[in-house]
C-alpha cells in the first residue's frame, strides 16, 4: 500500500446526506481505533468514490461552488485537475478546504487572471470535503474526472488564506486596475510648420505694431521718414523675422501671404481717437484740423511699406515651380496696379510716397524672376497705350513713372527660352526709345537700358549675337548717340553708349 494523499473532488455547496454520513461513520471509526480488513475498506472506498461519480453526473456545476457568472469566467481558481493523496498525519483535520498543489500539471492553459472582474476573483472556493485516505489504490494517481494520468507532488498543501491572499496581490497589481496617466497632447508632423508660422508671424506683428505706434505718435509738425524706422538694417531684430517668414513661405506661400496681408487689412480701420486728441493736443494751431488726414496717410503709408519689405523677402524665396499660378497672378496684378495708378505729383512732393513706390517697384523685380514673361507684357501693353505724340505730352509723368517701374526687372541670358524672352522685351523697350518725346521720357528710357543691361555686360558673350537682341541694339545706339549732341542729354546718353558697346 502507497501511502499517497490524493485531494477528493470537488462537492456541491450543500453535500448529500449520503456523503456527510459516511465520513462520520469513517471519524468514529479512526477514532475508536477499529481496524478494517483490506477487503472491507477497498468495499468502503469503492463505495464512496461511486457515490462522488454519482453526484458529479446530477450536478457538475455545483461541484464547482460558483455561481453561473462565475463559471463562465476567463480566470477560473480551481483546476480541474485534482489528485488524491494519503496523508494520516491530518486525518485529525475532518474538514479543510482543497487548494491546488503547486507543482500540479493543468490540462487547460493557464490563463491571466487578472482579466476577471473583482467580484470573480474575491469569490474563494468552498470546502470541497474532508481528507479521505483510499487504502489499497496502487499506481498513479488519476484525474478524478477522466481518469488521465497526474503527475505527483510532494509540495505540501497551501493554506486558504495563503491563497487568497495571493488572488488579493493580483488583483491589487492588476495593470487595469491601476490610474491610467493623462495622455499628453501629440502635436502632428503636419501641423509642425503652421505652428512655427504662428509663432514668427506672432512676433513679427509685435514688433511692427510698435513701430507703427512710433510713427503715429510722432507729431504732425514734423515729418517721419520711413527709412529711418522701417527701412533695411535699421531694426535687425525686425530684419531677421522678415528672413523667417521668407523661409516658411518656401513651403507655405499662401499661408505666409495671407497673413501679411491681413495685418494691413488691419491697419485701414479707423484711427484710435485717443490718439488722435493726444496728437492735436501738441500739434500747432495752424495744423489741428489736418491731424486726423496727416495721421491716416501715416498709418496707409507705414503699413504700405512694412507689406512690401515682407513680400520683397517672401518673393525671394519662390521659382516658378513652387509659386502657384493663381497666387503669382494676383500678387501681380496688385502690385502692377499700384504703380499704374499713383498720383505722380503726390509722389513728387512726399518723400515717403516715394520710398513706397520705389518699394513696389523693386517687388514687381523680384516677381520678374519668376514670372517675367507676365510681368514684362504687362508694362509694354501698358506703353503702347502712350504711344503718340499727343498723349505723350498730356501723360508725360505716369509714362516716366513706369518706366522707372521697369528699372529692377530681372532680365536672364540663360536658358535660351529666357534669352528669347528678354532679348524681346529689350527690342520693344528699344522702339518705344526711338519713338519717345519729351526730354523726361527719352532720359527714362536711357537710364532704364543702363539699369537693365549694366548686371549682365561683363557675363554676355556670344548672347548678344541673338537676332532681337542685335535688332534691339541697333535700335537704342543711333538714338543715344544723337542725344550726345545736345548738352542736356550728353550725361544720361554717353552712360548708354558705353553700356551697348
Amino acid at each position: 500500500m502507497s501511502n499517497r494523499r490524493h485531494p477528493p473532488p470537488p462537492p456541491p455547496l450543500q453535500q448529500p446526506k449520503q456523503y456527510q454520513q459516511l465520513q462520520v461513520q469513517q471519524l468514529q471509526q479512526q477514532q475508536a481505533g477499529v481496524v478494517t480488513s483490506s477487503s472491507s475498506s477497498s468495499s468502503t472506498s469503492s463505495h464512496t468514490h461511486n457515490a462522488r461519480l454519482q453526484h458529479i453526473n446530477r450536478d457538475p456545476t455545483g461541484i464547482l461552488g460558483f455561481s453561473s457568472s462565475q463559471g463562465s469566467s476567463s480566470s477560473t481558481l480551481i483546476d480541474h485537475n485534482m489528485s488524491f493523496s494519503n496523508n494520516n498525519n491530518n486525518n485529525n483535520n475532518p474538514t479543510s478546504p482543497i487548494n491546488i498543489p503547486a507543482g500540479s500539471r493543468r490540462l487547460h492553459n493557464n490563463r491571466n487572471q487578472s482579466l476577471g472582474s473583482a467580484s470573480e476573483f474575491q469569490s474563494s472556493p468552498r470546502s470541497l470535503g474532508p481528507d479521505v485516505s483510499i487504502s489499497g489504490s496502487t499506481g498513479s494517481p488519476t484525474n478524478f474526472f477522466d481518469g488521465s494520468p497526474v503527475e505527483e507532488t510532494a509540495s505540501p498543501i497551501r493554506p486558504p488564506t495563503i491563497r487568497r491572499t495571493t488572488t488579493t496581490t493580483t488583483i491589487a497589481t492588476t495593470p487595469s486596475n491601476l490610474p491610467i496617466p493623462p495622455t499628453p497632447p501629440i502635436r502632428k508632423a503636419g501641423k509642425s510648420s503652421d505652428y512655427a508660422l504662428s509663432v514668427v508671424f506672432s512676433q513679427f506683428e509685435t514688433i511692427a505694431d510698435k513701430k507703427m505706434k512710433l510713427i503715429l505718435n510722432t507729431g504732425v509738425d514734423i515729418e517721419v521718414d520711413f527709412r529711418k524706422i522701417l527701412a533695411s538694417d535699421a531694426d535687425k531684430t525686425f530684419d531677421k523675422l522678415i528672413k523667417s517668414l521668407s523661409s516658411l513661405a518656401a513651403s507655405q506661400q499662401k499661408q505666409v501671404i495671407d497673413a501679411v496681408m491681413r495685418w494691413r487689412r488691419a491697419k485701414i480701420e479707423p484711427l484710435d481717437p485717443t490718439l488722435v486728441r493726444r496728437v492735436s493736443e501738441s500739434a500747432p494751431l495752424s495744423r489741428t484740423k489736418d491731424v486726423t488726414s496727416i495721421l491716416k496717410e501715416r498709418q496707409s503709408l507705414a503699413s504700405v511699406y512694412i507689406l512690401c519689405r515682407a513680400l520683397i523677402e517672401i518673393v525671394k524665396s519662390f521659382t516658378p515651380e513652387t509659386l502657384p499660378e493663381d497666387l503669382g497672378e494676383n500678387l501681380e496684378e496688385i502690385v502692377f496696379n499700384q504703380l499704374k495708378k499713383a498720383d505722380p505729383e503726390a509722389i513728387r512732393r512726399s518723400k515717403n510716397r516715394t520710398a513706397s513706390m520705389d518699394l513696389f517697384a523693386e517687388l514687381i523685380g523680384e516677381l520678374s524672376n519668376v514670372r517675367f514673361a507676365s510681368v514684362s507684357d504687362r508694362f509694354i501693353a501698358e506703353l503702347e497705350k502712350y504711344n503718340s505724340q499727343t498723349i505723350m505730352k498730356e501723360r508725360q509723368s505716369h509714362m516716366e513713372m513706369l518706366i522707372r517701374g521697369m528699372r529692377f526687372l530681372k532680365i536672364k541670358i540663360y536658358p535660351l527660352d529666357a534669352l528669347e524672352e528678354t532679348a524681346d522685351f529689350l527690342c520693344s523697350c528699344a522702339s518705344f526709345f526711338r519713338n519717345a518725346h519729351g526730354a523726361k521720357v527719352k532720359h527714362s528710357y536711357a537710364k532704364l537700358f543702363v539699369q537693365l543691361l549694366l548686371p549682365i555686360a561683363g557675363v554676355a558673350v556670344a548672347e548678344v549675337n541673338f537676332p532681337a537682341w542685335a535688332k534691339a541694339v541697333d535700335i537704342v545706339y543711333p538714338r543715344a548717340w544723337k542725344m550726345t549732341l545736345k548738352p542736356r542729354h550728353v550725361l544720361v546718353s554717353s552712360i548708354t553708349i558705353y553700356c551697348l558697346m
